[in-house]
Parts: structure tokens; C-alpha cells; sequence
């Protein structure tokens, strides 16, 4: 067909559409399409609304999305900042605590150091771990003091024999400082008595310090005889003079004496007198028990993981103004070399300090520590031996408590 012939078609069938509408409209039936007309008549608005294209998805189908939680608590209050100067001061350093100096009439005032303060030059000393011209050059004693240039890995220093007694408790002291002080430097000096058949006693100045700093050192002697006194540097990898004052070795005064603690403290009446101390029950009962064997009778304190304090104590009553010894017997019964115990007995009273016997390292042999202290309370105390302060487990034995009032 024809261009034309397809015009005339489309044309006729454009009239034909239209003359039968009208035809419908001016007939009986035109109320039908008048309804539909007004029904589509605002379909363009209802369909922008609601496409019949895409329905609406049915809200279980929608997937939830939360908000982000944070991770920062809030502060319960808020932070005041601090104010500084502008200039401040330069801030004096404070003195380095040293270890508490217990009254001396505890101890008889009879020192078994000859020429303890260097007055008398080295007399009744000898060198020690140095020949005598290296000695010469490097340890001095001048001006009351003893000065030694420690050298880097060497040990050297002096010594001299002195005559001890077993079974006697003595106080082991000296004051040291260094002469080149440089802060958190090593120093290593070290005072120390050697005697047969125990370890060596030891007071151990770690870091350099240019005040005079004093340390002491309680024990009970097991040996008779002649035993070595001495003290020398060489510790560190770097070299540090120090010098050294006033070393004592002062025997215990044979006083009369009272164990204060309330009895029992050596267990021989198994656990009597004493109560559990964080922790209680079943658990308790599982946990701390008391045994004997040759070395007589003591209390086992299975210490467990995580740093939870447990042990047992008991009420002392004491004096303010009187001086004590605290002492005790310690050792591990699952050694690990250099593995940490922080098995402890100790002294509460209100208002001071608690006064403390602490062994570090896991021991396989029993180990005593003693501390003599003065008090400054008077009525209720508690004495009490515990474990826990590592993170690994550790079973402690405990013997020989012992709490001593000087008369």
C-alpha cells in the first residue's frame, strides 16, 4: 500500500472511533462510562503514589541496620583540666626512703666490725677479690670513708673476719652513696656476711644515689666460728665509685621476751587460733591445710592463679612506743628457678604502715626473715601470712610465726 492509502485508513478509523462514542455517550447506557471516567480521572496522582511497577515490600524483608555502639564509655564526671604556671619552681627531689632503723636497744651496743667507720684508715681490713697493687690504686679510706672506683664486671672491695655465735639474731647495716651519681644508673654496691652451712646475709644498694642512703638487714645465725665480712662493687656494666660508712654488726640484746602472737605459732595445735583471711567455707578448708613432717609443723597455703590474696590471721594486742621482731619461715613447694612467689606475713595496726616479711622467689629450702620495727598503736592488731600476689600459682609453706615484744 501507498502512503496515501495508509493516511485514509488511520483517517477513517479516527472518525469511525469518534461517531461511536458519541453514539454511547447520547444513550441509555452513557452512565457506565461516566463512573469510570471519574473513577481514572486522579489516576495519574494515585499511581505517582503507589506504581503499580514496584510494590511495596513487605517490612519482615527490609533489613535492620543499627546504629553504631560506641566504644568510649562516657565520663561519669567531667574532667578538670589542670592548671600550670608558667614558670614554676624547679621541684626539689625527695630524699630516698631507707629502711626503717629499729631502736638500737634492741640490739647490745657491741659492734663486731673493727674500724667500722674507716677512721683508722684499712686497718683491719684486707683486700678482697683484687691484688694488693690494683687495691691500692682503686679503694681508698680517707676522711672517715671508704671509696672504691668499681670497675665494669669486677668485683672487688674488702673484707675482714668476724666471730658469730649460732642461734643468735643480728642486725647487719651500713650507709652508702655514690660519688658520681646519675639518675637510674646501676651502682651495685653490697655488704655481706659469709658464713659455713647458709647462705649469704646481704644489703644490696641497686641504683647510684649522691645522699647517704642506710640499709639494714635482721637474721638468725646457724653457724659458730669465724665468718667473712665484706663489702665491694662490680655488679653493673658500668663503672661506679661509691662510698661507705659506719658498717655494723650488732648481736640481738638476750632480753626477756614475750611471743605476742596469741599462740600457736608454730602449729603444733594444727590450726587453732587462727582464722581464714579471704576466703572462707569449703573452699578454705581445700585450700589452706596444715601438715607436718621432719621439719615439724606448718600450714600450706595453695595459692591460686590470677593474684587473689588468701592465708589466714589472727588478733595480737600491742603497745605504742614498743618495739617488735616479727619473724617467720618460708618455703615453695613447686619450685620453678626465678619463678615469683610473693608468698608474705604481716602487721596491720590503724594509722601506720604495715610492716612486712615478703619472699619474692619460689625457695625449695625453708628461708627466715626477720624484722624488727617499733609500733605506734596500742590495742588490736592482726598477724597474718597469705599468697597471691602473682599471676601464676604458687603453694607456699608457713612456719615458725613469730611476733616478739621486747620487755
Amino acid at each position: 500500500m501507498t502512503i496515501k492509502t495508509h493516511a485514509f485508513l488511520a483517517t477513517t478509523a479516527t472518525l469511525v472511533l469518534i461517531a461511536l462514542i458519541y453514539y454511547r455517550s447520547n444513550s441509555g447506557d452513557d452512565s457506565r462510562l461516566r463512573k469510570v471516567m471519574e473513577k481514572t480521572k486522579d489516576l495519574p496522582a494515585a499511581v505517582a503514589a503507589n506504581p503499580v511497577s514496584k510494590p511495596e515490600a513487605k517490612k519482615s524483608e527490609v533489613p535492620k541496620t543499627e546504629a553504631p555502639k560506641t566504644e568510649i564509655p562516657e565520663a561519669e564526671e567531667p574532667v578538670v583540666p589542670v592548671k600550670t604556671e608558667k614558670a614554676a619552681a624547679p621541684v626539689k627531689k625527695a630524699p630516698v626512703e631507707t629502711v626503717e632503723k629499729p631502736n638500737d636497744d634492741f640490739f647490745v651496743d657491741q659492734n663486731l666490725v673493727i674500724n667500722n667507720s674507716f677512721k683508722d684508715g684499712l686497718r683491719g681490713w684486707r683486700f678482697w677479690r683484687t691484688n694488693e697493687e690494683n687495691g691500692k690504686k682503686l679503694i681508698k679510706a680517707e676522711d672517715s670513708l671508704l671509696s672504691i672506683k668499681g670497675q665494669i664486671n669486677t668485683l672487688m672491695g674488702v673484707a675482714q673476719s668476724v666471730k658469730v655465735e649460732s642461734g643468735t639474731v643480728y642486725r647487719l647495716s651500713a650507709k652508702v652513696r655514690s660519688k658520681d651519681p646519675e639518675e637510674k644508673s646501676f651502682m651495685g654496691a653490697r655488704l655481706a656476711l659469709y658464713a659455713d652451712g647458709q647462705k649469704e646475709q646481704q644489703v644490696v644498694w641497686l641504683y647510684k644515689n649522691k645522699d647517704w642512703e642506710e640499709k639494714s638487714l635482721t637474721f638468725t645465725n646457724r653457724y659458730s666460728g669465724s665468718a667473712t665480712l665484706f663489702v665491694h662493687t662490680g655488679y653493673t656494666t658500668n663503672a661506679a665509685e661509691c662510698l661507705v660508712k659506719d658498717i655494723a654488726l650488732l648481736p640481738e640484746n638476750p632480753f626477756p621476751r614475750r611471743n605476742v602472737c596469741s599462740f600457736n605459732g608454730d602449729f603444733k595445735d594444727g590450726t587453732k587460733g587462727w582464722d581464714f583471711w579471704h576466703i572462707s567455707g569449703t573452699e578454705a578448708s581445700n585450700l589452706i591445710e596444715r601438715t607436718s613432717g621432719d621439719y615439724g609443723s606448718c600450714v600450706i597455703v595453695k595459692g591460686q592463679p590470677g593474684s587473689r590474696l588468701m592465708g589466714m590471721s589472727q588478733a595480737v594486742s600491742v603497745v605504742s612506743g614498743a618495739v617488735y621482731r616479727m619473724s617467720a619461715n618460708v618455703k615453695s613447694q613447686d619450685v620453678k628457678e626465678r619463678s615469683f612467689f610473693g608468698a608474705r606475713v604481716a602487721f596491720y595496726a590503724p594509722g601506720q604502715k604495715e610492716h612486712q616479711l615478703l619472699w619474692t622467689y619460689a625457695t625449695k629450702d625453708w628461708e627466715e626473715k626477720i624484722l624488727v620495727f617499733t609500733n605506734n598503736y596500742s590495742g588490736k592488731a592482726t598477724f597474718f601470712f597469705h599468697t597471691g600476689y602473682t599471676t601464676n600459682a604458687c603453694t607456699a609453706m608457713f612456719k615458725d610465726l613469730s611476733l616478739i615484744k621486747r620487755n
